[in-house]
């Protein structure tokens, strides 16, 4: 286990992947699953770095069902289906960030989990969710280029052509 975790610690994804695969295939039956857990999400990690989305999904799901997904294991699950454009099943994991994992998350990370969130329901067409979203991160950083960007494309898009002007001048 040391020498998986070291490559993938330093990011060495190509020789992570497969020991941890190979680990995980030696598990005795019984193990505990919280370790598995962990090992899969380890290897949800190289194989999304690798661009395997689908061995990725595949990965953090069994660290999901195998014991209470960490902040790890739902940010992967939630990127990977972002990627995959499922974007309901993103701001699904999202949201469980927020509720189970709050206290957790920097100011910064959380001003991202919002940006993301933000990202999913316009994607999704909900210009209401989407606007929520923003305006927390503006709330927490007001000079957030990224977040008034996009605030003004979703009052754009939602007709909404004054509160859009007060964001284009910011």
């Amino acid at each position: 286990w040391p020498l998986a975790v070291h490559y993938a610690d330093s990011e060495q994804w190509t020789k992570a992947l497969p020991l941890l695969e190979l680990l995980v295939e030696g598990m005795p039956a019984g193990s505990d699953p919280e370790a598995l857990a962990g090992a899969y999400q380890r290897i949800g990690q190289c194989a999304e770095a690798l661009y395997d989305v689908d061995r990725a999904l595949d990965a953090f799901q069994n660290a999901e069902r195998l014991a209470t997904p960490n902040l790890a294991t739902l940010d992967g699950l939630a990127r990977i289906h972002f990627k995959r454009r499922a974007y309901g099943e993103a701001e699904g994991y999202l949201q469980r960030i927020v509720q189970d994992h709050r206290a957790d998350l920097s100011d910064d990370a959380f001003v991202d989990v919002s940006m993301r969130l933000g990202e999913c329901a316009r994607n999704l067409g909900d210009h209401a969710r989407a606007r929520t979203y923003l305006d927390r991160v503006i709330e927490a950083q007001p000079d957030n280029a990224a977040a008034i960007k996009q605030m003004f494309e979703v009052l754009e898009g939602h007709g909404d052509y004054a509160d859009a002007v007060t964001f284009r001048r910011r």
